[in-house]
């Protein structure tokens, strides 16, 4: 019977404690549960209900532990919240624009999402005992906050948010969350300029799956010592605090597909401790744009982005990075990126005053260090640059050894005496500024050159492949060899008074005479035969080649040979000249013997007289004249027939093509030329061509010519529409290859 008494009365009690009656200090918090739209019954997440769920005027204990989310906000007159420990079955719990002035939660030890902002009078949180918050944490714009207890917080499973806190008080110094562990999504701790600095204490966090953020905070001091995960990090513009401890920090990695950059930026920053970062899947910015700064970054390898650092210091020190775009400025005097291989390097110092720089590894990407005091530049291991630029600088030498490709080469306005780059392939070279005495460049490939002010007494750029070439102030230079197989497009000379003869390319000598006569250069001498010596005299071989097609001498009456091929050598130097239209040739030459062969295609077919010339001069009077006769050997009939496109072949577009015949025999001749486009009459029409044709068959083209005299040169243009791809029984697709004959 005791035992049936003691049951008895422990479910009498039981029952007792679940009707018992909550009491208030505050009637005003029990008539805004009684009362107010405050709370959510059914775990829907939405509050949809008051407390009093049997609308007795009262509230029962078993009523407030029936309550998932709780809402305390604007409609809640209440300062005291006394009672509100028995809601203890919270999933959610709000407090926003309260008038509540000590929140006592202690009661929680875990819960999902929990909000406390907004409240313009509250001095202090009690989460004393809460450990585990599932969901959000947000504690944000309580100005007259003192005090928050979260010390025994370990996780959160979503975001924390602590911003705009404490801005008018001066007692909020602390905020200790040193049980702190992980945070699965947002770390943001912001704008909490309070009065007085504040202390904050992360010592025990090792992980934030998205973006931390600490920022704008009158911060005093941080412990992050532990932190070695991160997926982003802003630290930005934080007065007072002078050092960053990030030293455990491995890597900023993706979090699933979640990741940002790391930002540390502020005015107080002195000392900033990354020193086991090895490696950012976004960018890093480090600035400081007052005080001298330290940052350690001596692990770090990868950056997949760029890296800026913005900050005075005597060197910027990064031996270990291996792969990033790096870009520097602030008063800065070295800059040491040993193992750079890929990425570049942009520098923008505040007072021109960098004089080292390491750059040994890299071998692609660009280079800036415009404007510094620069005296050397070692790139031997750069291959492939986008542009290399140091501008006004110190510079006397540059080491530019393995380099194939580059967009630009800008080194005007330096000290170079020398330059030398060998197999590159690049836009714009500019040396203008530098008192060059050798210029060596070979097997290059560019287009622009730029030469101002140099010492150069000549210049070779026989192996230079180029469209533009500006040369300007060179009073000593004598001697210029643009003789390249190439035609330049565009020349500009000024103050060059002492330039007398420029080796150029036979087609263009016309060319770069009517330069010399625009820039008022009368006195320079433009060849193709490339024996010039500086400071030495010029002499002039001259005459005429006919065609003693009746063989009875050459006459006056002859036809001329065109476009003969001689062969011109000092035993040195040799070269190839072409006469005009006319059979007239000019060589200048300098002192010496010098030997001019006529050539022919089919040496077989012709004699000449004589066979050769001899010419040594200054024992000979220049210009010296010598006529060449050509005379038939038997007769031959050789007909040269071949085709050229001019245009592209689209499909669905015209194309042309150009017939050219040329008599390479020793008779007179008349006859027919022929296309055949049979092999692929499907798929293109024919259009017309200029002379139009003769005939037309079986997609055979023919016209007729008489009186082709040898070497004479010919042609017809003809044009053709292509099918298109989407033609219904031939397309024409892009990489198809049409085969034509001409006869």
């Amino acid at each position: 019977m005791k035992y049936f008494y003691t049951l008895l009365f422990l479910v009498c009690s039981f029952q007792l404690s679940q009707s018992q009656t909550i009491t208030f200090t505050d009637l005003e918090f029990k008539n805004y549960l009684v009362n107010e739209i405050c709370a959510d019954l059914d775990n829907d997440t939405y509050v949809d209900s008051d407390v009093d769920s049997n609308n007795d005027g009262e509230i029962q204990v078993s009523e407030a532990q029936a309550v998932f989310l709780l809402e305390i906000n604007q409609n809640c007159n209440a300062t005291i919240l006394d009672g509100l420990s028995e809601f203890s079955n919270l999933n959610e719990f709000r407090c926003i624009n309260s008038n509540v002035i000590n929140l006592n939660l202690e009661f929680i030890t875990q819960i999902g999402d929990i909000e406390i902002s907004d409240n313009n009078n509250l001095l202090s949180i009690d989460l004393s005992q809460f450990v585990v918050g599932t969901g959000n944490v947000y504690c944000n714009s309580n100005p007259q906050l003192e005090t928050i207890d979260l010390h025994n917080l370990e996780s959160v499973g979503r975001s924390l948010n602590f911003s705009q806190n404490g801005t008018s008080s001066n007692l909020l110094t602390d905020l200790d969350l040193s049980s702190l562990q992980s945070v699965n999504s947002y770390l943001f701790i912001t704008y909490n300029n309070a009065v007085q600095p504040i202390s904050i204490d992360l010592s025990s966090l090792t992980n934030v799956n998205q973006l931390l953020q600490i920022s704008y905070n009158n911060l005093g001091s941080i412990d992050l010592s532990n932190l070695t995960t991160i997926h982003g990090l802003y630290f930005r513009y934080n007065t007072t605090i002078t050092n960053l401890n990030l030293g455990n920090v491995i890597s900023n990695d993706f979090y699933f597909t979640s990741s940002d950059d790391i930002s540390i930026q502020g005015s107080s920053l002195t000392n900033i401790n990354l020193q086991n970062l090895e490696y950012s899947v976004e960018r890093i910015v480090i600035g400081n744009s007052v005080e001298t700064m330290e940052v350690n970054l001596d692990a770090l390898v990868e950056v997949d982005g760029d890296i800026t650092l913005t900050y005075n210091s005597a060197e910027v020190n990064l031996p270990s990075l291996e792969d990033a775009g790096v870009t520097i400025a602030g008063d800065i005097q070295s800059i040491s990126l040993p193992s750079l291989i890929n990425g570049g390097v942009f520098v923008n110092t505040d007072n021109d005053d960098l004089n080292s720089i390491d750059l040994s590894s890299l071998t692609t990407g660009g280079v800036n260090l415009n404007n510094n005091q620069l005296t050397s530049l070692n790139l031997s291991n750069l291959v492939n640059a986008t542009e290399i630029s140091a501008t006004n600088n110190e510079l006397v030498s540059i080491d530019l050894s393995s380099l194939e490709t580059a967009s630009s080469i800008k080194l005007n306005n330096n000290q170079l005496n020398q330059f030398i780059l060998n197999g590159v392939d690049l836009g714009l070279l500019n040396l203008a500024g530098n008192a060059l005495s050798s210029l060596v460049l070979e097997s290059v490939s560019l287009s622009s050159l730029y030469i101002f002010d140099s010492q150069l007494n000549e210049l070779d750029l026989s192996t230079v492949l180029m469209n533009n070439l500006i040369i300007n102030n060179d009073p000593s230079l004598t001697y210029l060899n643009l003789k390249n197989g190439q035609i330049i497009n565009d020349l500009m000379f000024a103050d060059l008074p002492n330039l007398v003869y420029i080796c150029a390319d036979n087609e263009e000598e016309d060319f770069v005479n009517s330069k010399l006569i625009e820039f008022d250069m009368t006195n320079c001498i433009v060849n193709y035969y490339c024996s010039f010596v500086p400071g030495g005299r010029y002499y002039s071989v001259e005459g005429l080649t006919n065609n003693d097609l009746d063989n009875n001498g050459c006459e006056v009456t002859d036809l001329p040979f065109p476009n003969m091929n001689y062969h011109i050598t000092n035993g040195d130097i040799e070269a190839t000249i072409i006469s005009d239209e006319t059979g007239g040739y000019s060589v200048s030459v300098q002192e010496g013997a010098h030997t001019i062969t006529p050539l022919f295609e089919n040496m077989e077919y012709y004699d000449i007289n004589p066979s050769n010339l001899t010419v040594d001069f200054p024992g000979e009077v220049s210009p010296y004249s010598q006529n060449f006769c050509v005379t038939p050997n038997g007769i031959h009939n050789d007909l040269e027939v071949f085709i050229v496109p001019i245009t592209d072949a689209i499909p669905g577009f015209n194309s042309e093509y150009r017939i050219v015949y040329r008599n390479t025999g020793t008779t007179i001749l008349s006859g027919n030329v022929t296309f055949n486009y049979s092999f692929v009459n499907d798929y293109m029409e024919y259009v017309g061509s200029i002379p139009s044709e003769t005939s037309v068959a079986n997609n055979i083209l023919s016209w007729d010519y008489m009186d082709l005299a040898p070497f004479e040169i010919r042609e017809i243009i003809t044009t053709f529409t292509l099918n298109t791809p989407t033609d219904s029984n031939f397309p024409l697709d892009s990489g198809d290859e049409l085969n034509f004959e001409a006869i």
